[in-house]
């Protein structure tokens, strides 16, 4: 069911980012959205389907998020991390998205 969420997240964005590519300020912007009150609803599931995509890709590899960090709260962590590290940010989301979670939750050798 999951996996089906971000595919579906991600067919839609696909048309709202314009292309493939999703720079990091629009990741940023979708993520302060979420972070408000006010926030949009769209922009807040098109920022977990995107993060979600990055961290299943990656999960077990390169990042071990401890299984009660999902969904929002890794999105405000992410977020965080991002205002914490300007200079690290890549201009493709999806390098920023992996930096920011290899750091947030690196694997140990014994969790591989």
């Amino acid at each position: 069911m999951r996996r089906l969420f971000i595919c579906a997240t991600l067919a839609l964005t696909a048309t709202a980012a314009q292309a493939e590519f999703v720079s990091s300020k629009t990741l940023s912007d979708w993520l302060d959205s979420a972070a408000s009150t006010t926030g949009s609803f769209k922009d807040t599931t098109i920022a977990l389907g995107y993060v979600a995509a990055v961290n299943d890709l990656l999960d077990g590899t390169e990042v071990c998020a401890p299984d009660n960090v999902r969904g929002k709260r890794m999105l405000m962590e992410i977020r965080g991390w991002m205002r914490r590290n300007l200079g690290k940010w890549d201009d493709n989301a999806a390098i920023t998205v992996r930096n920011a979670l290899t750091d947030l939750y690196p694997c140990s050798a014994g969790q591989r």
